[in-house]
């Protein structure tokens, strides 16, 4: 690789991923899935792009092309899984539902987060949203 080249790609990154500590968004997030059968809980994660982490080592990369949370990534997280929403028929109608756990580190934005939220709406999911917060911050 020519220097041209090295310098472009040190560009790139500076220009498309923050770090931890930078700027006012710093998150990760937990998606908890009502569900009765088995556990419905999968985090979010950026390192620094986003990732699904599913359960003993599997992980789902939704982008390596960007930092960004983009549309399509629970989407992509349902496929991984083989979710399935419970219905009447199976006897537990309140699958539809879901709890976002906001952790206050990470690299994940405000922008992830709507976006997230976004989704679950579309997919016809209720939500709740918890948020850990720093030490030090004031009630």
């Amino acid at each position: 690789m020519t220097l041209n080249g090295l310098n472009r790609k040190i560009n790139h990154i500076e220009e498309n991923f923050k770090f931890i500590g930078e700027g006012e968004d710093n998150m990760t997030f937990t998606l908890v899935f009502n569900s009765v059968l088995r556990n419905k809980s999968y985090m979010l994660v950026f390192e620094p792009v986003p990732i699904w982490r599913i359960s003993k080592g599997r992980e789902v990369v939704v982008t390596r092309k960007s930092p960004k949370y983009p549309y399509g990534g629970l989407r992509q997280l349902f496929e991984a899984v083989n979710f399935k929403v419970e219905t009447e028929e199976t006897k537990f109608p309140d699958s539809k539902q879901c709890i976002i756990i906001v952790h206050p580190q990470g690299y994940g934005t405000e922008e992830d987060l709507n976006t997230l939220k976004k989704e679950l709406s579309e997919e016809g999911f209720e939500y709740q949203m918890i948020s850990f917060k720093k030490a030090g911050w004031e009630d």
